[in-house]
């Protein structure tokens, strides 16, 4: 649809955009510029809606402007939304507790130092370690692809190391994540740096 002002003589055509939205949440669900056909779409322009859900009507500036941003409509008028409090708050945890688990696993699956010798202890590997762990002996290879002899109790003390080093690593990670949830403060939630929480943690 297009707007015709009539400005002294001349007639300035101003194209506009449809701003389909949600009733029920206020968040823009899409965008519908006027020269582009929708034949898989209901739009009503009596009522003004498409597809069901409403719409309101903004220029072409309009739209460029906030491409990019999440909009909602409230009372008609289409704004850039705000997340609740509570949303904020949980989607800042999430981004900081994906990145414990990430500097967690970075730590968990290193090398394995036995006697000297380092064992690789990916998950991968741990999982073989299982499979011959009840042999009386076995011939293992090492990070440097050293064959090693190891003895059903080599076996088992090695298991238990990485037992032991995963344990302390997840301990870890609930400490952290204990303190992080305790945060109801959006600016200090932001500025609660895993890194250097995971250097002091023990």
């Amino acid at each position: 649809m297009e707007k015709i002002i009539k400005d002294g003589e001349e007639e300035i055509v101003i194209k506009l955009v449809k701003v389909r939205y949600s009733l029920s949440t206020t968040l823009v669900i899409g965008y519908y510029p006027a020269e582009i056909r929708y034949p898989n779409n209901n739009i009503d322009q009596v009522n003004k809606t498409i597809d069901g859900d409403p719409y309101i009507e903004v220029d072409e500036d309009k739209h460029k402007s906030i491409l990019g941003k999440t909009m909602c409509v409230i009372e008609g008028d289409l704004q850039e939304y705000v997340k609740p409090m509570e949303e904020a708050l949980a989607d800042i945890r999430d981004a900081k507790s994906f990145e414990v688990q990430l500097l967690r696993k970075d730590e968990q699956y290193l090398p394995y130092e036995y006697n000297g010798v380092s064992f690789k202890a990916t998950e991968s590997a741990q999982q073989k370690l299982s499979a011959v762990s009840e042999l009386e002996h076995v011939v293992w290879f090492s990070v440097d692809m050293s064959a090693v002899e190891l003895t059903r109790s080599n076996l088992r003390d090695i298991k238990k190391g990485i037992y032991n080093r995963s344990f302390k690593l997840y301990d870890k990670e609930y400490k952290i994540k204990k303190r992080m949830n305790s945060i109801t403060d959006l600016e200090v939630l932001n500025a609660f740096n895993i890194e250097e929480e995971w250097k002091k943690t023990h």
